[in-house]
């Protein structure tokens, strides 16, 4: 089951908020943090979505995509965490860590 969070800006953004119809100062942003698990596919082709756009390289993340196979051992591994911030169902942000074992000692 994939770990789902709800985030909502806080007062911390809220200087950079506008003010809603009570003068209120609001963002109003609400979407989810997702932690990929295996069977995320989906997900995990809008991670490298965002990824291709972030970065403007669709050549690497657009081309030649790993099959949902590979994603779910990946995803299952261990030594990989890919999270995505997901709005109206559409991936609008992501983040992928994972381990790099250290070799030269």
């Amino acid at each position: 089951m994939t770990n789902v969070r709800v985030w909502r800006w806080g007062p911390f953004l809220s200087r950079l908020a506008g003010e809603d119809e009570r003068g209120q100062k609001s963002i109003g942003m609400t979407f989810e943090i997702r932690t990929l698990s295996p069977g995320d596919h989906a997900l995990f082709e809008g991670m490298l979505d965002v990824f291709a756009e972030a970065f403007e390289d669709a050549e690497s993340y657009a081309s030649r995509r790993p099959g949902p196979a590979y994603v779910s051992r990946l995803l299952d591994s261990g030594s990989f965490v890919g999270l995505v911030a997901v709005q109206d169902g559409r991936v609008i942000g992501a983040l992928a860590a994972y381990e790099l074992v250290k070799f030269e000692q």
